[in-house]
Order: structure tokens, then sequence, then C-alpha cells
């Protein structure tokens, strides 16, 4: 396994874009400079990214989590983050043997792009 770092959503971006079929699991943490976590994410899939991308965030709200899973997250969790959590959570996606968790309904007040619901 190989494990890659970067800073912001912007870094992200243009690193999957250069290699868009090395990355087979995308951590991204929701409150990142310049492009946010949702924003990466649209963006990732724009780019025809197929790999499994998992959010990160603080906001644990039921609306909020729906809005983040519109972005093209295949699960999402919450902060503090549980490091043997997230592993079982991505040994089990990449086994395909769990669908995407949204779980929360779908808000019709929610923008992807903003990452959270209009309060």
């Amino acid at each position: 396994m190989v494990l890659e770092g970067v800073d912001d959503g912007d870094e992200c971006i243009d690193l999957v874009r250069a290699n868009l079929s090395k990355f087979h699991v995308i951590l991204l943490d929701h409150e990142m400079k310049r492009v946010n976590g949702t924003e990466a994410a649209l963006a990732l899939r724009a780019m025809g990214c197929k790999a499994i991308i998992i959010g990160v965030t603080g906001n644990a709200f039921p609306g909020d989590i729906a809005c983040y899973m519109k972005s093209g997250l295949d699960a999402l969790v919450t902060k503090p983050v549980d490091a043997a959590h997230v592993s079982i959570l991505m040994h089990a996606l990449v086994a395909h043997q769990v669908p995407a968790l949204q779980t929360a309904a779908p808000d019709t007040d929610c923008d992807p792009r903003a990452g959270a619901t209009k309060r």
C-alpha cells in the first residue's frame, strides 16, 4: 500500500488528475483549504475518478451528511476518527461488501459544493 498526502483539495484534484488510475481509496477531509472535501469529490467524479472516496467531517448533522454524500462520496466518517473503523470500512468497500452509506434522507435545500445545508 502506498499513501500520499496533500495539503488541500486543489492538490488532491491535481494529483489524481495526473495519476487517475493509481488511487483505489481517497480520504477527503471536508474542511480543507481553497477547495473543500465535497468540492474535491465533485471534481474527482466529474473527471471520471472511480476510486472509493471516503469523506471525513466533524459535522454529523443528518442534513449535512446527506449533503456530503451527494458530492459522490462512497462513505463518510465523523471526527474523532477511529483508525480501526476506517481500516475496516476501507477493506469492506474495496471488497464491495458495503454499499454507499447514504443514511440520511436527501435534503432538498442542499448544495454539495457548499458542503452543508442552508440553515
